[in-house]
């Protein structure tokens, strides 16, 4: 429907117990309803034909869903001072209460799990005039077969889209469910018996400006979560190190202030796999981050001995004043070889 902001689809009453009223041009609805009723839908209405005094409006239930109702009602025509528009309203045969509509739009909300349906408008002993209907809408209550977003995960990635502007995206409704129209970019976990949780997110190349959006901490499940090629600024935040669950984090092509959190640098030395440009000197300061492959010489003052790889032991030494992991090929090595050689060609 074109004048309804909200897409509904309005049909008209056709019935031969009524008639339609059109407001004139000197009455002036006063959309005051939260539920937006087009005015145009507003300024017709049906009453009863000829002496009746008594609108029914019926239809049976085609599941045993509840039903939520809404009755629109505003005064279309021009009364007189002698005049009186007053009415009842029952719900299956329930009084809701007595009502004289406005040139104000007044909606009353009703609701019922029977198997059918009665609505009756009936003129009070005081009202000079029949009574009217303007509009009503029906929906059903649908129960969900397939569990909503966790509600953290959704608040959590509402508040990034928030944060970015990201009105390019069909970020719209629930961003995991259902499944198959679940938000570009992320991926979602369903094996949780409540609730979809988020475990993926891929936000690159999608022209993010500004810092690291802090709604992301409230992600716990993330896994996985790649913001490469933006023009994100400013420090990597330290909460990134405290989601538990994460294993790839890329920030490749931003231009984030160094030096790197220590606590998000030691955790890419065990399970995280950290994505970004070079470390800087600041960086190897704030934790060791230095690979050094003897093949000649040892150039290391070696302190200790760390752990053993493939291709043989690991030391923790200096080079001047940097902190370095020094690693030695073992001649007893069978693969190390090979591994060795990997190595060094990748530094």
């Amino acid at each position: 429907y074109d004048d309804d902001k909200y897409d509904r689809i309005w049909n008209p009453v056709n019935a031969v117990s009524v008639r339609a009223i059109q407001a004139s041009d000197t009455v002036s609805l006063k959309p005051v309803s939260e539920e937006q009723v087009p005015l145009k839908v507003m300024s017709t209405a049906v009453t009863p034909i000829d002496h009746y005094t008594e609108l029914y409006h019926r239809w049976n239930a085609t599941s045993n869903d509840e039903y939520i109702i809404y009755v629109h009602l505003a005064e279309v025509e021009i009364l007189e001072r002698n005049q009186k528009r007053e009415f009842y309203i029952y719900n299956n045969d329930v009084l809701i209460g007595a009502f004289s509509p406005s040139t104000n739009i007044t909606t009353i909300m009703l609701s019922s799990d029977s198997p059918k349906y009665e609505l009756i408008l009936k003129q009070t002993l005081n009202s000079t005039l029949p009574p009217i209907l303007n509009a009503i809408e029906g929906y059903t209550l649908k129960q969900l077969l397939q569990n909503q977003t966790d509600d953290q995960d959704a608040d959590a990635i509402w508040s990034t889209k928030s944060t970015y502007g990201l009105t390019n995206l069909n970020w719209q409704g629930d961003p995991c469910v259902p499944e198959e129209y679940v938000w570009a970019g992320l991926n979602c976990d369903y094996s949780a018996p409540r609730a979809a949780r988020i475990i993926s997110l891929n936000l690159s190349f999608r022209g993010l400006r500004g810092e690291i959006a802090t709604g992301l901490v409230n992600l716990t499940m993330l896994e996985s979560l790649d913001l490469s090629y933006n023009n994100l600024i400013g420090n990597v935040p330290t909460f990134l190190a405290r989601l538990d669950n994460l294993r790839i984090l890329n920030l490749m092509g931003n231009n984030f202030t160094r030096p790197l959190p220590a606590e998000l640098l030691a955790k890419s030395k065990k399970r995280l796999q950290l994505s970004i440009e070079e470390i800087s000197g600041e960086d190897k300061r704030s934790w060791m981050r230095i690979i050094v492959v003897i093949i000649a010489p040892i150039i290391a003052c070696i302190v200790n001995e760390i752990g053993r790889g493939g291709f043989g032991r690991v030391f923790y030494g200096s080079i001047g004043d940097n902190q370095v992991a020094v690693k030695m090929l073992s001649e007893s090595s069978s693969q190390g070889y090979k591994e060795f050689q990997a190595e060094v060609s990748n530094r």
